[in-house]
């Protein structure tokens, strides 16, 4: 992958991996699409587009995410709340510790989620290498649900060889 600054200094990555699923996101969300950015490659920040993060996990962990969204994780480094990061190197260091083997190939592989994430919400810490999603003690399910549906969005699934 290589890196390269947009517009308003928000970190850019593209990245190649053995495999890459989408998620049917489009239309998704009552606030429309302009989060996600334009559907063609650019190296500019639309109005509104929100910056990529990612979340390198498990693969259970993944299909929860996939399936009920994201949710308050265990690890408090820097407060209650979804962690992501705008760096593959760090995501890479979370699905290494979790990587699986496939039972149809043979293949091992790190499984890391690609988001969109909101910039009104987020916190930055450690230099900007990981990213917070803040969720008070306490909060509600139903309350996280709608604080992580306008904070925090995966859109695809990275699967990388290793």
């Amino acid at each position: 992958f290589y890196l390269e600054t947009d517009k308003k200094d928000e970190i850019k990555q593209n990245i190649r991996c053995h495999m890459m699923q989408m998620f049917q996101v489009l239309d998704k969300y009552e606030d429309g699409n302009t989060w996600l950015g334009t559907r063609y490659r650019s190296t500019d920040s639309k109005p509104g587009e929100w910056p990529v993060s990612y979340h390198g996990t498990s693969k259970p962990g993944a299909e929860g995410i996939i399936d009920g969204g994201y949710k308050p994780g265990p690890r408090k480094v820097y407060g209650r709340g979804i962690y992501s990061t705008p760096l593959m190197s760090t995501a890479t260091k979370y699905a290494f510790q979790k990587k699986f083997t496939s039972t149809k190939t043979g293949k091992t592989y790190e499984v890391i989620l690609q988001n969109r994430i909101n910039p009104e919400y987020r916190k930055k810490h450690n230099n900007d290498e990981y990213w917070l999603i803040p969720i008070p003690a306490g909060t509600s399910p139903s309350q996280e649900q709608v604080m992580v549906d306008r904070s925090i969005r995966p859109y695809g699934l990275l699967l990388k060889e290793v």
